[in-house]
């Protein structure tokens, strides 16, 4: 009994860890404009960055201004270089709120996601509808026909590996029926899948299959095909090379769902895909291999029962200790952390999953240690056993059931990676030179002040192949004040045409202008870009008094302050008023300050007049005020000459 209840334990215990490879998604990772902010100027062209590789003709981006009407220029293009990256151009875009809706379906796994989040140019995106908030990227729910053309798929084909495997492992020979049922079940879950498929994408049938996520469908229904052929020459010849043959090809077809997955988009998918390919052969030899023993049992002799069961018992422990090892590989990769099984989707579903494989495992460990043994002491010692492998079978066909609706989700590491679309790694800054011959697109990690590590990619304008430099640097120039001396930056040949360096030269919170030198055989150009420092993390607390103008006290990550309150914060003629103090609580010492404001009746960023009321930190400017939100940006220096940059949205009732 104690080494029953211990391998029970040892079993269940490793396929806690033993999952199948769950499909991914290509999910928003992070854009530029970032989800949610708010930009001085217009973009040139709206960054899609997705966790996946997005099929060009799969997908689409569509930029919408307040009307609902698209502005965009053309179709979304992958950026040269980054295979992960959509990009779409805008013309000049006017001070309000865009939303960006997309769609696309991933190169890795064919499948389709969607979403939407907004954007401001000059206006905070919170000014806008509901209609364009930002939506927070989450893995779409799957669909009834998707997830029944995966279970179909993956019980077609675990069955016929399992008849083949058993059939091999004991010599028995089947019925026709059985082998027919599961090869059509097969090819219908298949084809469910692929109109499902199409669906979801909105796309015709022919635009599907001629796209690169086509590809995989076209391979998969050729190893489906294969199939069929394979069980009708076993129904023809009824030996032992040709069940073999059914179990080979549906190998193949198994192999080429494991490519069509998640597993085929690593970095080693000869791994990844071997990997996941091993595990679903595994499943198939052990739990497609129970219905063949319960129907070899119920027909068997009383002397041939002992033989059968012990041949699938050794069968099973192998196919088992395979699963156990190719899955805790695979979960691993898509799981990412254990904090993620309850707090995704993903996770969640593989914990009811485990729940039923538990339950299969502690049956399957109750055969082998006590029916099997019961089974060939007396004629009738075998209804345990029988019984057994039908709530088997049952608890199998669950399983998958639930494999099918997990392979539908997003894995918890991928999901996590969105994470990033809410607080952007970086600043991402686009500009071409005066004659249109060559673009630049810089990125500056992480994009704050302090030191940065900055890629510079550098293309010829038509083609987005990359320019034959001999050197490049970049030259820094704050643009919030004339006073600070410009700064370069040396740049290192790096793969692709880029460019790469590092440097502290972002020193101040605000606008900069990074000027690209270009030096090349025939002539030099220079390339600039604009981009705007990330705005450290700001804490804004609300006190609001009856009688009295509303307080906003805005806390910056080093434990500044600035104290900010509209008067009277009516429609009509206010002051706003803003005082600045140090960690302790102590009015600092402001050498400069300004101010700008966006909102009705203003132009974007238009600059207020401004008067020092006292020695220190206290500041006053005026606001022909109406009834909406403003959005006032405030930049300081102190006696230290450390910038101060603080944006505020208030409403004016």
């Amino acid at each position: 009994m104690r080494r029953f209840a211990a391998a029970v334990a040892f079993v269940v215990v490793g396929l806690a860890l033993a999952t199948p490879a769950a499909s991914a998604h290509a999910l928003l990772a992070s854009s530029q404009p970032a989800a949610g902010s708010t930009v001085a100027a217009s973009p040139t062209q709206i960054t899609l960055t997705f966790t996946e590789r997005p099929d060009t003709s799969l997908s689409s981006v569509h930029v919408l201004d307040g009307s609902g009407r698209s502005v965009e220029r053309g179709a979304a293009q992958p950026s040269p270089g980054q295979p992960e990256t959509l990009t779409v151009a805008v013309p000049t875009l006017a001070a309000g709120v865009y939303t960006v809706t997309w769609r696309t379906t991933s190169v890795d796994d064919g499948h389709t996601t969607a979403g939407s989040f907004s954007f401001g140019v000059g206006v905070e995106p919170s000014s806008a509808p509901s209609s364009q908030q930002v939506t927070a990227p989450k893995s779409p729910s799957p669909t009834a026909a998707g997830v029944m053309g995966r279970w179909c798929l993956y019980l077609g084909l675990a069955l016929l590996v399992g008849a083949s495997a058993f059939g091999l492992a004991t010599g028995s020979v089947w019925r026709r029926l059985p082998l027919c049922v599961a090869a059509l079940t097969a090819t219908f879950g298949l084809s469910v899948m692929v109109l499902d498929q199409r669906a979801v994408a909105r796309v015709g049938l022919g635009a599907l299959l001629r796209s690169h996520t086509g590809g995989h469908i076209r391979w998969e229904f050729a190893a489906t095909a294969l199939v069929i052929v394979a069980v009708a020459a076993w129904t023809a010849l009824r030996s032992q090379m040709a069940l073999a043959a059914v179990g080979a090809a549906a190998a193949l077809a198994m192999l080429a769902r494991a490519d069509a997955g998640h597993a085929g988009g690593s970095s080693a998918p000869w791994f990844t895909v071997g990997t996941q390919w091993l595990h679903f052969v595994a499943v198939g030899a052990w739990a497609g291999g129970l219905p063949f023993l319960l129907a070899a049992l119920a027909r068997a002799e009383f002397e041939d029962r002992g033989r059968l069961a012990r041949r699938f018992s050794a069968m099973a422990t192998v196919g088992l200790a395979v699963v156990v090892a190719t899955g805790v590989l695979r979960t691993l990769d898509e799981l990412g952390a254990w904090s993620r099984f309850t707090g995704t989707s993903f996770g969640k579903t593989l914990l009811v999953k485990l729940c039923i494989v538990a339950v299969v495992v502690a049956l399957g460990a109750l055969n082998r240690f006590r029916n099997i043994r019961r089974a060939t002491a007396a004629p009738d010692g075998d209804r345990a056993l029988r019984r057994t492998v039908i709530v088997e079978i049952a608890a199998v066909t669950a399983v998958l059931g639930v494999t099918a609706l997990l392979t539908g989700l997003a894995p918890a590491a991928s999901e996590a990676k969105t994470n990033r679309s809410a607080t952007p790694a970086n600043v991402v800054a686009e500009g071409h030179d005066f004659g249109t011959t060559t673009r630049v697109r810089l990125t500056i990690t992480p994009g704050t002040v302090g030191p940065n590590h900055f890629d510079a990619a550098v293309v010829d304008y038509d083609t987005g192949h990359p320019v034959d430099a001999t050197a490049v640097a970049l030259r820094f120039q704050y643009l919030d004040r004339a006073d600070i001396p410009a700064a370069t930056v040396s740049l290192k040949r790096a793969p692709s045409g880029r460019w790469i360096g590092d440097g502290t030269t972002i020193a101040l919170d605000g606008r900069w202008r990074a000027t690209a030198v270009i030096e090349r055989s025939a002539a030099g150009l220079e390339v600039p870009v604009t981009f705007e420092t990330r705005t450290p993390p700001q804490k804004v607390d609300t006190q609001r008094t009856p009688g009295l103008p509303t307080i906003y006290t805005v806390t910056i990550n080093d434990g500044r302050q600035a104290q900010v309150y509209l008067d009277p914060g009516e429609p009509g003629l206010n002051e706003l008023h803003v005082t600045y103090l140090d960690a302790s609580g102590e009015e600092l010492h402001i050498l400069d300050f300004s101010v700008t404001a966006d909102g009705p009746g203003v132009t974007s960023a238009q600059p207020l007049t401004q008067r020092k009321l006292d020695d220190l930190g206290h500041y006053v400017a005026d606001l022909q005020a109406r009834t909406g939100r403003y959005r006032f940006t405030l930049v300081a220096t102190d006696h230290l000459n450390a910038a101060i940059r603080v944006t505020l949205s208030i409403e004016v009732p």
